[in-house]
């Protein structure tokens, strides 16, 4: 062997002790390159389809309006999984106990960097909601009217089409705060974007501290199961989606009844459901948990009370913007859609064949039904059986049950569940979890056509279950070599 080709390989070794004595350095560095990379590529995608930029963002949105572009669309989509790659690496470091909350807030930095400079990725409802708020600077009504009644708007054009003409479905809470985004920038587009994804910025951070809070001594595996989750950058920092401050107002209300401040906690929760309604489905799981423990007279006393100020604070939150409960009204609007691998389109697509006169709209309905019917049981078991399990994990799992199980299933839904029971996971749930986020990460990829979409995310999700089982398996034997 050659000097050149020895000095070669003891810089090789060289490198791979400073990877092994230095990883959170490591990590860091690769997480940049990853994310950077998922951001410039996704940039010359766009954000939608047949969409126009509201601005060029630092040169990294194109000129002439989004399209599908397969090879921008695989570096991205290779991005993110290298990224999820280091997610599940660093995970896996951080069990060890030797790492600090300072470290994996350097971790958080350098990851979300890339995705809190860069253009929104992978949805426009970021130019939804500033579009619903300039609405409003109108005097329109957001619940009545969509963006496109706004005309030859600049931000219209950015939303994607499908969506310019659909009236908001957020709560009351979630309408004020896109108000006040546009309201303090004096109706400037892109200043509002910016004010919205300075708001995502917030709640990332929030949650990061918030599950911290919840873990206890296992402080630094909560933030980088949460703040540092890929799905967490993608959708909430970089999409900026409401679904951040749900997911925050959530673990906020988890946190005060973990510390016994059980008012709080139900206005809390009350504030979560008028951000996004879905959160209606775990407030009784807040005043259930409240009364366990207590005497039939005593607990009677206390739900009453706790009925009483949900029942204040819904009102009063619902009455700060005009028309507050007009997303009722809009409920179809959000389940119009077809989404291929959601739950609902999975049982229309295994009767299909078994009823072939069916229409397609017909097996549809059919499949929403039954699923919809399936998480409101799920739901009710789990609010009837609240006293088995914690009160994290009993709102993770329902407001998993209603992303999952819903008519229609989007990535970001899935996150306010994750969030809840990402920061006192162990074993095979935090397994579960890492599983579910990486498949919330592959669900849609973009610049790839109908088609060759479902198919990457098909591979992707069959390549998540051949590697989720053997752990799974291996957890199960541990089990019961414990039993025994």
């Amino acid at each position: 062997m050659n000097d050149l080709a020895e000095q070669a390989l003891h810089g090789l070794d060289l490198a791979r002790k400073k990877i092994v004595e230095h990883p959170v350095t490591s990590l860091a560095v690769a997480g940049f390159v990853a994310a950077g990379t998922a951001m410039v590529a996704g940039g010359r995608i766009g954000a939608g389809s047949a969409t126009t930029p509201l601005t060029h963002w630092l040169g990294l949105l194109p000129d002439d309006g989004t399209r599908n572009d397969a090879l921008a669309g695989g570096i991205m989509f290779g991005a993110i999984c290298c990224l999820l790659l280091l997610w599940i690496v660093a995970v896996a470091v951080v069990r060890s106990g030797t790492h600090n909350t300072r470290q994996a807030w350097s971790l958080v930095a350098a990851w979300g960097v890339p995705f809190a400079v860069g253009p929104p990725l992978l949805s426009t409802d970021i130019y939804n909601y500033a579009a619903q708020g300039l609405l409003q600077r109108a005097g329109k009504d957001p619940y009545s009217t969509g963006p496109s009644s706004l005309g030859y708007h600049a931000i219209v054009n950015a939303i994607d089409p499908t969506w310019r003409g659909a009236p908001s479905t957020s709560g009351p809470l979630g309408t004020l705060v896109q108000h006040l985004a546009v309201a303090s920038t004096g109706g400037d587009a892109v200043a509002t974007v910016i004010v919205l994804r300075l708001l995502a910025i917030a709640c990332v951070i929030c949650i990061g501290l918030l599950a911290a809070d919840l873990a206890g001594p296992y402080r630094v595996p909560a933030i980088v199961l949460t703040a540092l989750n890929p799905a967490l950058l993608l959708y909430l920092l970089s999409g900026a989606h409401l679904d951040g401050a749900l997911a925050l107002l959530v673990l906020a209300a988890l946190v005060t009844s973990a510390q016994r401040r059980w008012t709080l906690s139900v206005v809390l929760i009350c504030a979560a459901a008028a951000v996004k309604p879905v959160a209606l489905a775990v407030v009784p799981a807040v005043l259930l948990a409240h009364c366990l423990g207590h005497r039939a007279h005593i607990a009677w006393r206390i739900i009453a009370r706790d009925l009483a100020i949900a029942a204040v604070t819904l009102a009063a939150l619902t009455l700060i913007v005009r028309d507050g409960l007009g997303w009722r009204r809009n409920l179809s609007v959000v389940t119009r859609e077809h989404t291929p691998f959601a739950p609902a389109s999975i049982v229309s697509d295994i009767v299909r064949p078994i009823v072939p006169s069916a229409s397609f709209d017909d097996l549809a309905v059919g499949g929403r039904i039954a699923v919809v019917v399936a998480a409101v049981a799920l739901v009710a078991y789990l609010l009837a059986t609240v006293r088995e399990r914690s009160l994290d994990r009993t709102v993770g799992f329902a407001l998993l049950a209603v992303a999952l199980l819903g008519p229609v299933l989007y990535p970001w839904y899935l996150l306010g569940g994750l969030v809840c029971l990402a920061p006192t996971a162990t074993g095979a749930r935090r397994d579960w979890v890492v599983a579910l986020s990486c498949a919330a990460c592959v669900l849609a990829p973009a610049g790839f056509g109908t088609d060759a979409a479902r198919t990457v995310t098909l591979v992707a999700l069959i390549v998540i279950a051949i590697a989720l089982l053997p752990v799974l398996y291996a957890h199960q034997q541990r089990r019961r070599l414990a039993l025994r």
